[in-house]
Formats: C-alpha cells, structure tokens, sequence
C-alpha cells in the first residue's frame, strides 16, 4: 500500500520504497484488468448460455420426441444425448467462425 510515509521515502530516495511502491501500483492493475476480463466473461457466458438454450429449445421441438402432453399441459420434448452434443458443438463452432471473421 502507497501512503504517506511510502511518499517521503520515495522522495528522500530510498530505490526499495519506489521499487515496492511500483510492485503495488502494477498488482493494482492486474488485478483490475482480471475483474474486467472476468466480468466481461461472465457476460459474454450469460448471453452464449440463453442463445444456447433457445438453440435446444428450438431444435428439440423440431427433432425431439414428446415426452408429456395432455389437455391443459405443458409439451416436453426430449432429445438424444448424441443429438444435444452436436447441436452444442454446432453452435459453438459457429460462434468460434463468426469471431474469426
């Protein structure tokens, strides 16, 4: 931490307190540059997950099998483990091309 007496230390010469002074500063920096990259992150994941969701939502009710339906209920569509892994890997390859773009 950088205060007062690291000042007058700095400013009386003293190499060690400039050197541990900038150490803090530069740890500063990462640290926020990790916040933001990791908030960012999180973003990003919060809108890939409900375009993913909506993909297999969408992709289930024209490929899945009705699992459940009667008068007054919900319709639940269910997909093969083989066919969500592919709609998964679908869709992430299609965001890994559209970046590369």
């Amino acid at each position: 931490m950088i205060d007062k007496k690291t000042i007058k230390k700095i400013q009386k010469g003293d190499n060690v307190a400039l050197c541990g002074a900038i150490s803090d500063l530069l740890d500063l920096y990462e640290s926020d540059i990790f916040v933001d990259g990791y908030n960012a992150g999180l973003s990003d994941m919060t809108i890939y997950a409900h375009r993913l969701a909506n993909r297999l939502a969408d992709e289930a009710k024209l490929r899945g099998k009705v699992a459940k339906h009667g008068k007054g209920r919900d319709e639940y569509y269910l997909l093969d483990l083989e066919e969500t892994e592919q709609i998964i890997k679908d869709f992430f390859n299609e965001i890994i091309e559209d970046n590369g773009k």
